[in-house]
């Protein structure tokens, strides 16, 4: 039977903190956040209440007919001129989905709730122009970002489910101008904390604006993901 679903709604309530007074100087510190919770439906209405299954192909909304929690995040971020560092935690299923190799589970099996980071890295600003990020960030790839207040329809897309969602390692971006600059790095792999094996794996963004309101991403991701024997991923995305 054809499998149909959907999201029948979802509400995000978010945070920002920051306080100061408007004509103070502007705090370093901000604290923001946001709770993801939905209704699933699906209209095969499966006994099992499962989404999943070779037919389904459902990730982030596993559980049919029911109140989710999808993900509670809490981001502090510390920016000075020179500075800037980011803590990016998260907890719920999501966390649990989209952060491989990089969750604290309190239960385990299908239940299990995770604590993850999602993203934590310090950004060096050499010049107006250069800059060097390090740490674990999200990924450059797709056309998806997995914090539902950006992106409503999050779990709608086999594309997005199948990721990457984020790196470990190092990055370089320079502006030759507002209108192109370029990015590259070395990573452990996709979607990995730690490395499979002792090759790192390739990152790279080239970013163009041919016009106003025209931006062009032409973005890459090289890494042998083996262990035991060689097994390369690549993927080109414009």
């Amino acid at each position: 039977m054809y499998f149909k679903s959907l999201t029948v709604f979802l509400i995000c309530i978010g945070f920002l903190t920051n306080a100061q007074d408007a004509t103070e100087k502007k705090n370093p510190l901000v604290i923001s956040g946001y709770v993801d919770t939905y209704y699933s439906a699906n209209l095969n209405k499966p006994k099992s209440q499962s989404n999943m299954g070779a037919s389904n192909g459902r990730v982030f909304d596993q559980r049919a007919n029911t109140f989710q929690l999808g993900l509670a995040q809490i981001k502090t971020t510390y920016s000075t001129d020179k500075v800037d560092g980011v803590v990016d935690l998260v907890f719920g299923n999501t966390a649990d989905l989209n952060n491989y190799g990089n969750v604290a589970s309190f239960l385990t099996g299908a239940n299990s709730t995770a604590l993850a980071v999602k993203q934590a890295y310090i950004t060096y600003k050499a010049t107006d122009k250069f800059s060097i990020t390090a740490g674990q960030f999200g990924t450059h790839i797709g056309y998806e970002v997995t914090d539902a207040p950006l992106n409503f329809s999050y779990s709608l897309s086999n594309l997005f489910n199948n990721g990457p969602f984020y790196h470990t390692g190092v990055k370089a971006t320079y502006a030759f101008s507002s209108k192109a600059s370029l990015m590259a790095g070395l990573v452990n792999g996709v979607d990995s904390k730690d490395d499979m094996n002792k090759g790192k794996g390739i990152i790279s963004q080239l970013f163009v604006s041919p016009k106003e309101n025209w931006n062009v991403y032409l973005n890459y991701i090289g890494s042998d993901e083996g262990i035991m024997a060689k097994s390369y991923y690549s993927l080109l995305d414009l």
